[in-house]
């Protein structure tokens, strides 16, 4: 909260967090495409032309794990972590993969924290984008011969960008605790297909 943290730092007393979201992402891709570019220079004049298009096909690995602090206790085991307090080395910042782990015996507070307390999820997905880009550079300056003085008078720059992209992936999110405190990883479940209970 902006205003808390504003009267907070204008008292000179420890802040409190409200919300810790940590989010991690991973690409991997290739893709076929061109890139074009072609120039002129006549007198004053210097006309560039580029473009290019393809497309790209990635595999993009993200987790996200989001924490809301809403006692003190909590709050204050997150703003130690943030200021440094303690031993950096062995309070690293947590990966939402690693707070679905059980914490072992030297587990800092803000790791026990999140395997407590944290919505962790992860999504597995391939981006397919197609994309084109055109370029038009006209300047106007000054040049002696095959020398530019270095400067441009007057110039125009147009750039168009376009990008299509489609998504496909299966998100998963960690349950709660089972038994010895591991945090199993199961599928988002699509509600129009969940038969309703009756009794």
């Amino acid at each position: 909260d902006a205003a808390a943290y504003d009267q907070e730092e204008e008292d000179d007393t420890p802040h409190h967090p409200e919300k810790l979201v940590i989010t991690t992402s991973q690409e991997a891709g290739d893709g076929g495409g061109f890139k074009g570019e072609a120039g002129a220079n006549a007198g004053p004049v210097t006309i560039d032309v580029g473009g290019g298009g393809g497309t790209t096909e990635s595999e993009i690995h993200t987790e996200s794990a989001e924490l809301i602090l809403d006692n003190d206790a909590d709050s204050t085991a997150v703003e130690d972590w943030l200021r440094g307090n303690g031993d950096p080395s062995n309070n690293p910042l947590p990966s939402p993969s690693d707070a679905a782990k059980v914490p072992g015996p030297d587990a800092s507070p803000l790791e026990r924290l999140l395997h407590d307390k944290g919505k962790l999820s992860k999504l597995d997905y391939k981006a397919n984008t197609d994309w084109w880009n055109a370029s038009l550079g006209i300047g106007f300056g000054i040049s002696v011969g095959q020398f530019s003085l270095g400067f441009k008078l007057f110039g125009i720059d147009i750039t168009h960008e376009h990008k299509e992209q489609t998504i496909t992936g299966d998100p998963t999110y960690a349950t709660g605790p089972q038994n010895g405190g591991a945090r199993p990883w199961v599928e988002w479940k699509n509600c129009t297909r969940t038969k309703p209970i009756t009794t």
